[in-house]
C-alpha cells in the first residue's frame, strides 16, 4: 500500500517508518548494497507473484472448457 501512496504515506510517518519510507531515507544519504539488494528481492518477488497469478488464471480457463 505504501508503494501506491508513497506521498501521503511520507507525510503520515509514524516512529517506525514502512518499509518504502526507509529505503526512501536511506536513499539520501547514498544507495548501499543492502538497499540494492531489497530493492532486487521485491521487484523478483513482486514478478513471481504476478507470473503465479497469471498462471493460475491460465488454468483455471483451461479447466473450465
Amino acid at each position: 500500500m505504501s508503494f501506491e501512496n508513497f506521498n501521503t504515506t511520507l507525510l503520515l510517518v509514524s516512529s517506525e517508518p514502512p518499509l518504502t519510507i526507509a529505503m526512501f531515507e536511506r536513499m539520501k544519504e547514498g544507495s548501499t548494497p543492502l538497499l540494492n539488494a531489497v530493492a532486487v528481492f521485491l521487484m523478483l518477488a513482486c514478478a513471481l507473484l504476478g507470473l503465479t497469478s497469471i498462471l493460475a488464471e491460465r488454468e483455471r480457463g483451461a479447466n473450465s472448457r
